[in-house]
């Protein structure tokens, strides 16, 4: 397959390729602020003197929670379309496959060997 071919292929899906690319450094934005909040909490539990100005532990443990939903409605978003979308492309291109094999001609398949 050519590479113009696999653009063409591609290209009408270029919207919701850019929404996956989107979802996913997103994603990988909100992975960055797990270890922040752990670094807080862990601040938090151990009562580090000099720390001043932190949230409380519910707030904490909130802020995580609302963390991890948020990352899970991303994943799953990402993963639905990345699935959607390829199985459309899949589709599109079966079906030129088989509109190509029907304007062949007769003689094409009485010259090539069954199975090729």
């Amino acid at each position: 397959m050519k590479f113009t071919t696999l653009l063409q292929s591609v290209t009408p899906h270029r919207r919701t390729l850019v929404l996956i690319l989107l979802l996913l450094v997103a994603g990988s934005g909100l992975a960055l602020l797990n270890p922040w909040i752990a670094g807080k909490l862990t601040e938090v539990l151990l009562a580090v003197e000099g720390a001043t100005g932190l949230p409380g532990l519910g707030t904490l443990l909130l802020a995580w929670l609302g963390l991890i939903a948020v990352k899970s409605v991303l994943s799953f978003s990402t993963q639905y379309l990345i699935g959607a979308t390829g199985e459309t492309m899949l589709a599109d291109l079966r079906s030129r496959i088989y509109e190509h094999i029907q304007i062949l001609p007769m003689s094409y398949f009485h010259e090539q060997r069954p199975g090729d």
